[in-house]
C-alpha cells in the first residue's frame, strides 16, 4: 500500500530507509518529459504519496533517526564511470540524456 516497505530483523519490523526511488531519477518521462531540463524537473519533483517535498521528507526522516545514509561525493566522471554498464539497456539516443540527468539529479542532492 502506497509504496511503503519494512525489514523484518530478529523478530521485529521497521521501515525501510531506501525503497522505490525511481521518480527521484527522473525515470518516469511521463511526468518528466525528456526535452526539459534535469534542473527545472527536480526543483519541480514532490514525492508521492506524502504529498510534501523531498527535503522535508529528509528533514523528518533525520530529526526521528539521524543520519542513516551517509553518500560519499561523487564526481561527475565517477558517476558516468558507474553508470556506463546501465546504459546499454536503453536507446542510444537516450543515453546522453539519461546520462546527464542522472549526473545533474546525484550532483544536486550531494549538496544537502
Amino acid at each position: 500500500m502506497n509504496n511503503i516497505a519494512v525489514l523484518e530483523q530478529n523478530g521485529k519490523y521497521d521501515y525501510c530507509p531506501i525503497f522505490d526511488n525511481g521518480a527521484g531519477l527522473l525515470s518516469n518521462v511521463q511526468m518528466s518529459p525528456m526535452d526539459i531540463d534535469p534542473k527545472a524537473l527536480i526543483a519541480a519533483q514532490r514525492p508521492r504519496p506524502f504529498n510534501t517535498t523531498f527535503n522535508r521528507q529528509v528533514g523528518t526522516v533525520r530529526s526521528l533517526y539521524g543520519h542513516q545514509l551517509h553518500m560519499p561525493k561523487l564526481t561527475r566522471d565517477e558517476i558516468r564511470t558507474e553508470l556506463a554498464p546501465l546504459l546499454t539497456y536503453y536507446a542510444e539516443r537516450d543515453r546522453g540524456i539519461i546520462t546527464d540527468r542522472v549526473c545533474e539529479t546525484i550532483r544536486m542532492r550531494q549538496r544537502f
